[in-house]
């Protein structure tokens, strides 16, 4: 695990759960870290402009709230992933990766607390294992199948060979796997 210190640890620290777990999924959180600093944070020499740059990047928000005689500071957060790439900058590759990896980050912001939510029934109604894989399988994660023409609805691509068939739907059982162990908090 990387050391959580200075600007890069914020960022690191701050970002909204599920951005980190969509960003964990692709395997892209400390690219996106370095992409983040690089671009945005570590251009600018003044500490000021990098706390306020940093503060930014994670649309983080303080308000200063007064109860009686003490006061609190509420921090809000309305993160915004499009914003944090530089797409001006990018070459086509560099392009199409983040492109994939913002496709999970919204996933992971959309559908995530519903297949949270069909996990934990599942698993209170004593129901396999097994069962509860296919179930979140058949209700969250069907468009990343393949059809029987190699089609696959979410990115709209038609998969060519029996290889990359075979290699998105490794992709889903793994996605599966992972999700669930997200959802017993061993991520």
């Amino acid at each position: 695990m990387k050391k959580a210190t200075g600007y890069k640890g914020m960022l690191r620290d701050r970002i909204p759960k599920m951005v980190d777990y969509a960003l964990k999924w692709k395997k892209s959180k400390e690219r996106w870290i370095d992409h983040v600093y690089g671009n945005f944070i570590g251009v600018l020499v003044d500490n000021e402009e990098r706390k306020k740059a940093t503060r930014a990047v994670l649309c983080l928000k303080y308000t200063k709230v007064k109860q009686g005689k003490h006061s609190k500071v509420i921090e809000t957060q309305n993160f915004d992933f499009h914003r944090t790439i530089n797409w001006d900058d990018l070459m086509p590759e560099e392009q199409k990766d983040w492109e994939i990896v913002e496709h999970w980050v919204k996933w992971f912001k959309l559908e995530y607390a519903y297949a949270e939510n069909a996990y934990k029934i599942s698993k209170l109604t004593g129901k396999p294992e097994f069962d509860i894989k296919v179930e979140l399988i058949r209700d969250y994660l069907m468009d990343y199948i393949p059809d029987e023409s190699g089609y696959v609805k979410a990115f709209n691509v038609t998969l060519e060979t029996e290889e990359q068939i075979s290699s998105q739907i490794k992709n889903v059982d793994n996605l599966s796997d992972f999700l669930i162990r997200c959802f017993e908090n061993r991520i």
